[in-house]
């Protein structure tokens, strides 16, 4: 028994201070996933918030067919999509709450801006901003995959999507997010 199964045993017997470490354990990744799907600090606070609340709630209905941050975040992905749905008309523009280095990447600290740490820093923003600016489809697959490390056939049951539609969408994803790269860096880049 892994430990978030222990976790989650121990919670539905009682024991409810045991989904806080679940909660500590998958808040940060959650956080930066709903970041980005979202792109709004605030907003996606607050659908992290109501995704624990429902997980607490549903757990029994968890049957560990998959991994818990797996259910977690199709919890959270539903949340997401409706509040999206809620505030189609809205601009990213109008809803980013930070600068281009808020997100899901740490910056370098004032400490260490070293040449290597100011072109990382500089890296990650063009990124950021590339991902930011690619749509919420291919967004959303780009950082399942790249960024939480969800296997094909776990986007495929978050997403609701068979596996051959996720494939052609992270490959759509992928080609889009280095024409961004392209454009914002203003040199072709080459592939790696």
């Amino acid at each position: 028994m892994n430990e978030d199964q222990r976790w989650i045993e121990q919670t539905l017997n009682g024991q409810t201070e045991a989904f806080g470490n679940l909660v500590r354990k998958y808040q940060q990744r959650l956080y930066h996933a709903l970041v980005c799907s979202l792109e709004n600090e605030e907003d996606a606070r607050d659908i992290l918030q109501e995704a624990f609340l429902q997980a607490f709630n549903k757990l029994d209905t968890f049957r560990g067919e998959s991994r818990f941050y797996t259910w977690l975040y199709r919890i959270a992905f539903n949340l997401a999509a409706s509040w999206r749905r809620r505030h189609r008309e809205a601009s990213f523009s109008d809803q980013w709450s930070g600068s281009e280095q808020d997100g899901p990447w740490e910056e370098p600290s004032s400490e260490d801006q070293t040449s290597n740490s100011l072109e990382r820093q500089e890296e990650c923003q063009l990124v950021h901003q590339a991902l930011r600016q690619l749509d919420v489809e291919h967004r959303t697959v780009l950082v399942l995959r790249e960024m939480e490390d969800f296997s094909y056939q776990e986007i495929a049951d978050v997403l609701h999507l068979p596996v051959g539609t996720v494939r052609s969408r992270l490959h759509r994803a992928r080609l889009a997010m280095k024409q961004k790269l392209e454009s914002l860096m203003g040199q072709d880049i080459r592939e790696s």
